[in-house]
């Protein structure tokens, strides 16, 4: 029975001969029904809206931005007393289809939506039933902000809400609620870099600082994993095979000049790196990813590496000059035990062995060179120790760069699974 005037309209059209026939079925309102006006009952003192969704495809995720965009199946429903009729009046006629613009719909909105419309809302169908149930869905295109945590990336997962609700009328008006209380997956289409692992609809009750009246909504909780194997492939691990390059500038032979050439080399390609996750990530001054952490832990290594390699180069062309005792005596014995580097000849020295002509000549390229330190019984002169200074220098910027490599990468990486 109709609480206003409503008119039932059929056209039945059946062709002789055929299987099966053609069934013209439409629905006029009258001039009484307003789809305009928000449809108020005896019985009820408020339209209870259902909204749930179905996510079709994660479109993109702008990360510099900040913004979501995902194509979704909305599904609304709500009774609408002013659309109920006796179905053994109309030959059993339980549910007819019409244009959403004939009857009224509620003025849900997307809280946090980036786009000028809701995409499709006003262009499919809705289903009446008897009863005054109205059901409408219809694919739309979601564009909204979502806040990142980019501080595990490219390991990172997020969680982006979007918030649906009446952005006119109040709690006391329209309710809204979930049927099932969570997103349906069951269709979803993968995406390249990011998975959607789950999804929950929740109901909150808000007051504005507006108004006095709570406004009620449903949040939609999207649960995305990355999928991090392209960053691996393409950033971390050229990455780290760099900036391991950078240890063959404490073995490249000063004779060479190229060895702070490759030192600096190395620091211009991580800051490539660097500026590659920059251009990935949004600018926060909150969160620094881990990854940015890593690669400027190693381009601060590679620039200590770099001013190595210059105090190497400055102490072997030191050769005309003539070493102070106490250099000699408090610098370089002491660190040349450190480092297992003996000097021959020298008096007092602790390591009476002989000379590693090998390493020499691995670091300074002196393969054919004969210098007085050759003969384990002459003092060292000057140009020789100054030399034999420059290789230890570069075997113990080699030891410790080495060590603080692995333990630095090894820290980042373990704050990286664990936060």
């Amino acid at each position: 029975m109709f609480s206003r005037k409503v008119f039932l309209v059929f056209y039945v059209l059946m062709i002789q001969g055929m299987d099966t026939g053609y069934i013209d079925l439409s629905l006029d309102i009258g001039e009484s029904y307003e789809s305009s006006v928000i449809p108020y009952c005896e019985a009820s003192d408020k339209v209870t809206v259902t909204i749930d969704i179905a996510i079709r495809q994660l479109i993109n995720l702008d990360e510099p931005e900040q913004i979501l965009v995902l194509s979704a199946w909305m599904r609304w429903g709500w009774f609408d007393c002013n659309l109920v009729w006796n179905v053994t009046d109309y030959n059993g006629t339980n549910k007819i289809i019409l244009p959403i613009e004939s009857v009224w719909m509620p003025d849900i909105s997307l809280y946090e939506s980036v786009a000028e419309e809701f995409f499709g809302l006003l262009d499919y169908r809705a289903i009446l039933h008897n009863d005054g149930t109205v059901k409408y869905t219809f694919p739309t295109k979601l564009e909204t902000f979502c806040q990142l945590d980019v501080s595990r990336f490219p390991f990172d997962s997020q969680i982006c809400t979007l918030t649906f609700g009446s952005w006119v009328y109040n709690g006391f008006e329209i309710d809204v609620t979930s049927l099932v209380g969570k997103v349906d997956l069951s269709q979803t289409k993968e995406n390249a870099e990011w998975s959607i692992t789950k999804g929950e609809i929740v109901r909150h009750e808000v007051i504005y600082g507006c108004c006095p009246e709570p406004y009620p909504d449903v949040t939609v909780y999207v649960y995305m994993k990355r999928k991090p194997t392209g960053y691996v492939i393409n950033i971390i691990i050229p990455s780290m095979l760099v900036t391991s390059i950078a240890i063959l500038g404490f073995i490249l032979p000063v004779d060479s000049g190229e060895k702070i050439g490759l030192q600096l080399t190395v620091m211009l390609t991580i800051s490539v790196f660097q500026m590659l996750v920059a251009e990935k990530l949004p600018p926060s001054a909150d969160v620094e990813p881990l990854i940015s952490t890593f690669l400027k832990f190693t381009l601060v290594l590679s620039g200590g590496s770099t001013l190595m390699q210059v105090l190497v180069l400055n102490v072997y062309y030191k050769g005309h000059k003539k070493m102070p005792k106490s250099v000699k005596y408090y610098v370089l014995q002491p660190l040349s035990v450190v480092t297992l580097v003996p000097i021959p000849g020298m008096k007092n020295h602790i390591c009476k062995s002989k000379p590693d002509t090998q390493l020499v000549r691995l670091f300074h390229g002196m393969t054919g060179r004969k210098s007085p330190s050759d003969d384990i019984t002459m003092e060292p002169n000057d140009p020789d120790l100054w030399m034999y200074l420059s290789v230890i220098l570069d075997r113990l910027g080699f030891g410790l760069f080495v060590l603080v490599l692995i333990s630095g990468t090894a820290h980042i990486f373990v704050r990286m699974n664990t936060e």
